[in-house]
């Protein structure tokens, strides 16, 4: 009978030390730690950008800038949209241009007569591009359409002098492609545009550059 009331002692002992032994408290929640966590994924909050740089060629189907069927082109894009959001503003800036080739007009005279040594055409645009992401899937598709101010030069050389023509137009474009969102932020992608609505007056000749381009873009996500 002691034997008993000795171990109901013992365990009633036990249990009361158990209970009063502090419990381990959790570790103090660090929400600033939480904070730049999320400011990880979402660099800049509510807002993303994008810059790609555009390298390929350029074909202006104008009668106005000779030799310009093949010019090389370099453009760069800045984009910016709601995080989530599949529409983005989207600003460009283009140039291109040809050396060399002899244009001999019928008469002798006037435009083509002489030799040109050099054309381009260089380009400021706004639109908007819809560019929706399909879950994990690191490619997307864009296409998108907004207005440009296009700007054209020619150097050709007449009875020995050499003689600059320029002149501005505006225009309207559209342009589909595809983007690879690859680790680190980093962009790879391909990009088909046009321009149509140019009206050019070139020493007294009158038409248009409008052309068609196809770009391999490599850029950075932010």
């Amino acid at each position: 009978m002691n034997r008993a009331i000795f171990s109901a002692i013992l365990a009633a002992c036990a249990l009361s030390a158990g209970c009063a032994a502090p419990k381990a408290s959790a570790p103090a929640r660090d929400d600033d730690w939480d904070a730049r966590l999320r400011a990880r994924d979402e660099p800049y909050g509510d807002w993303n950008e994008r810059v790609a740089l555009h390298l390929g060629g350029r074909r202006i189907d104008s009668d106005l800038l000779p030799d310009s069927g093949n010019d090389t082109l370099f453009g760069l894009e800045i984009s910016g949209a709601p995080v989530g959001a599949p529409i983005e503003l989207v600003l460009g800036l283009f140039g291109s241009g040809s050396f060399g080739g002899t244009f001999q007009s019928e008469e002798g005279e006037g435009f083509g007569s002489g030799e040109v040594l050099s054309s381009g055409a260089s380009e400021i645009s706004f639109g908007l591009r819809f560019a929706p992401r399909f879950g994990a899937i690191p490619i997307v598709p864009h296409a998108g359409a907004g207005v440009a101010g296009m700007a054209v030069h020619r150097k050709e050389s007449v009875n020995g002098e050499t003689v600059r023509r320029r002149d501005s137009s505006g225009a309207v474009y559209w342009q589909v492609g595809l983007t690879w969102f690859g680790r680190g932020g980093w962009t790879v992608g391909c990009d088909y545009r046009q321009v149509s609505g140019t009206e050019f007056d070139l020493g007294g000749e009158n038409g248009d550059a409008d052309y068609r381009q196809f770009a391999l873009t490599i850029g950075v996500h932010l």
